[in-house]
């Protein structure tokens, strides 16, 4: 085997595992968001439509963050956050 045929999915396990790592982290600043906008911003009516806004855009970057990992389970639970986010509002 030549070492480029060696190299090649040793780069392209890094390549993965990188961008898994900025889709983790993207997913993680939006949690931040969510969880500082939870506290005062939601009330007996319902979420602040900030709120609302940062879940909703939270449920494509899980969807993400779960095709990069390549988990059934991850998979499971962003198509939880997406029915449960349809359904807000």
């Amino acid at each position: 085997m030549d070492e480029a045929a060696q190299v090649a999915p040793k780069v392209a396990a890094q390549v993965a595992a990188q961008v898994a790592a900025q889709v983790a982290a993207q997913v993680l600043e939006r949690l931040t968001r969510i969880d500082e906008l939870r506290g005062p911003g939601v009330r007996d009516g319902g979420p602040a439509p900030e709120l609302l806004a940062e879940l909703r855009a939270l449920v494509p970057e899980a969807e993400a963050w779960a095709r990069a990992e390549g988990d059934a389970r991850a998979r499971s639970a962003a198509e939880k956050l997406r029915r449960e986010a349809e359904g807000m509002g």
